[in-house]
């Protein structure tokens, strides 16, 4: 009886059972379609949200997630990775280096249907640094084009000779001085002048005022001293000659300062005793920057032949 009873449930009507059982079986499957389908997105930017005013992040290297997400096919066929939010903050305090960041569910916006199946990858390595301040010496880059009829008469100062600056901490330790951008003295220049130039500052680095001071000073290449009724005397080492001999006229040039500074004692003219007829008469000076121009007369006679 009973065995007959189940027959009798799958032959009667059986066409529509069938029918039945058909759509059904299909209803299930696009629904298992639609709700079971997973993919996978991959490089996902990583927001990194900082709230130390004194950190900083490296540019260098961006973070990225990898994530697995389950959802509707037609949902997830047409999403891209740039659909994913994924942020995480910096915790407060941190130190520079070397960070890892834990990537959470709470950490990542998905689409509406979808749900996320895996984090591939957690741990997010992070490089951060620490802004700071230093003070470096400041050198200056000039090219001198300067005219012959002029010299400087030192090397040009700047003012400050000192900046501070800052920037990440990792970039300041590798600083030790700044330069100026090359500050060109040229050919028109006749006199001492003060102008400004351009701090060439590193990729990363600031400073509150890029721009030094600069002050040249310009004088004459050459200045005619004339001397008269010069004093002559005799070079012979290890020994004292007493001799007459006559005063001599002569004109000396060289740089202004130099010259101007020249004391009367500083300048020598003597003659080197032997036995020609005829002695020149030599010069010396202190100064290397300082020449002989003239003398007169320029030979005298040997006042040790009668």
């Amino acid at each position: 009886m009973k065995s007959k009873l189940i027959v009798n449930l799958f032959t009667n009507d059986f066409q529509r059972k069938l029918i039945a059982i058909f759509f059904a079986l299909l209803i299930w499957f696009i629904v298992n379609e639609r709700i079971s389908k997973v993919q996978t997105f991959s490089g996902i930017p990583i927001t990194l949200v900082n709230p130390n005013s004194n950190i900083i992040l490296s540019k260098t290297n961006q973070p990225t997630a990898n994530i697995i997400l389950r959802g509707p096919n037609k949902i997830l066929q047409s999403l891209e990775s740039k659909d994913i939010t994924v942020r995480l903050t910096i915790p407060e305090g941190v130190r520079p280096g070397t960070l890892k960041l834990l990537l959470t569910e709470d950490d990542i916006t998905i689409p509406h249907m979808t749900q996320i199946e895996n984090i591939i990858s957690q741990t997010i390595i992070v490089e951060v640094d620490e802004m700071r301040e230093k003070e470096v010496p400041v050198r200056l880059l000039f090219n001198n084009a300067i005219s012959d009829k002029y010299r400087l008469i030192n090397t040009p100062t700047i003012e400050p000779k000192t900046k501070l600056i800052n920037g990440p901490s990792q970039r300041l330790d590798s600083i030790n001085y700044l330069t100026t951008k090359p500050f060109l003295i040229d050919s028109s220049r006749d006199k001492s002048f003060v102008s400004s130039v351009s701090l060439s500052l590193p990729s990363g680095i600031k400073a509150d005022f890029d721009k030094v001071k600069v002050i040249v000073d310009i004088e004459s290449a050459s200045k005619l001293l004339p001397m008269r009724r010069q004093k002559l005397s005799v070079m012979s080492p290890g020994q004292t000659i007493q001799v007459d001999l006559p005063f001599v006229d002569a004109v000396i040039s060289g740089p202004p300062t130099t010259i101007d500074k020249l004391k009367a004692n500083e300048v020598k003219f003597f003659i080197e005793k032997s036995d020609d007829d005829k002695l020149k008469v030599h010069f010396w000076c202190p100064y290397d920057e300082v020449y002989l121009q003239s003398v007169m007369p320029e030979y005298i006679s040997n006042p040790w032949i009668k």
